[in-house]
């Protein structure tokens, strides 16, 4: 019996629009085929901006949930390196490897003398002093006992490329001098768009300890360049149950209204009429880049299938035809290879479709 589904489908264009002012970096894509309703998935392939400046924002708590490797350390010391499991860019320079200090920081150069000995900030960063740790993301550095604790440390890289995320964990762990105080937080790196996340559970401080401060922020690799969260830069203060990301470039997509409708790399759109999308790439000092996609959504209709079967088995004398409504002009294209004709014939048993 030959059985003959119709797939009628208009193409459709995604054109791409480059300012003319400026070098765009970042294109928005694909060329694709839809029809009214159906769903399809705009990317984007932005230059990756790894510069020497960062921003910041507050985003909804989400802690990483992994099992990961335990790194064994007593009071201010470090350990490693250990692997990112991917290249991560960090003031423009890239790193495959990290180290981690038992006082709330990773760094992705070996510490430096003194670096883990000094279990509080002197003072706010940038500090380029030799006992000040550099390449360093301090989330949040301050005086953590680590000896006190089993297994309260670890890492894990997890997801799958190009969304890979490393996850340093410091968990229940004891604060020098108030020990029965402890914090939960995690630094997370995310592989291609070197997004940097902060996850606080707890974080607490000791104000009988060395002023009780801690510093949430990032410093580059001679101690010249720093960014830190406001009021968090070697001062006293708490956080419970907050996520915080930091980031180079960020990309975001709008509708014709200009109404946010997706931020990343990607996002689905199932539009009923024609419609330009705006993709925009945001640099940390406010630059902005922008391409527009414009979804063709062409227009619905209707056609009448007639299909004659094969006489018999092994038969090749079955045929159909599309007799669309509306004046056209139509073009076909049959899964048999044919063009140009709404119909076919010299058919086996099988199924067949028409474009």
């Amino acid at each position: 019996m030959l059985r003959t589904p119709l797939i009628i489908a208009l193409f459709s264009a995604v054109t791409l629009i480059l300012p003319l002012s400026v070098q765009a970096q970042i294109t928005g894509f694909p060329d694709t085929t839809i029809c009214s309703g159906e769903t399809v998935t705009l990317g984007s392939d932005a230059s990756v901006f790894c510069g020497d400046c960062y921003t910041y924002e507050e985003i909804p708590y989400l802690p990483e949930e992994t099992s990961g490797t335990d790194i064994t350390m007593v009071d201010d010391t470090y350990e490693g390196p250990f692997p990112i499991g991917f290249e991560f860019c960090f003031f423009g320079e890239v790193y495959d490897e990290f180290y981690v200090c038992s006082n709330g920081w990773i760094s992705f150069i070996e510490p430096g003398p003194g670096w883990a000995g000094n279990w509080t900030p002197d003072g706010p960063i940038p500090d380029a002093a030799t006992n000040v740790p550099k390449a360093a993301i301090f989330a949040p550095w301050t005086d953590w006992h680590t000896g006190l604790c089993t297994g309260c440390v670890s890492y894990e890289t997890t997801g799958t490329a190009p969304d890979r995320r490393l996850v340093v964990t410091y968990d229940e762990v004891p604060l020098f001098s108030c020990t029965s105080d402890a914090g939960t937080f995690q630094i997370v790196l995310h592989e291609t768009t070197n997004f940097i996340d902060n996850h606080f559970t707890e974080v607490l401080v000791c104000p009988t300890w060395d002023l009780g401060i801690a510093t949430q922020g990032l410093q580059n690799a001679d101690g010249t360049i720093a960014f830190t969260v406001d009021g968090r830069n070697a001062t006293d203060w708490s956080a419970t149950n907050e996520s915080w990301r930091w980031y180079t470039t960020f990309i975001s997509w709008f509708d014709e209204d200009g109404t946010l409708i997706g931020s990343g790399p990607e996002v689905d759109v199932a539009p009923e009429v024609t419609t330009v999308y705006t993709v925009v790439q945001t640099l940390c000092d406010g630059t902005e880049f922008s391409d527009e996609v414009t979804i063709t959504v062409g227009e619905s209709f209707s056609g009448t299938l007639t299909v004659n079967d094969v006489s018999c088995g092994g038969a090749t004398d079955g045929s159909a035809s599309i007799a669309l409504d509306g004046a056209g002009p139509y073009t076909y294209e049959w899964s048999t290879g044919a063009t140009g004709t709404n119909s076919v014939s010299g058919l086996a048993a099988g199924s067949y479709s028409v474009i």
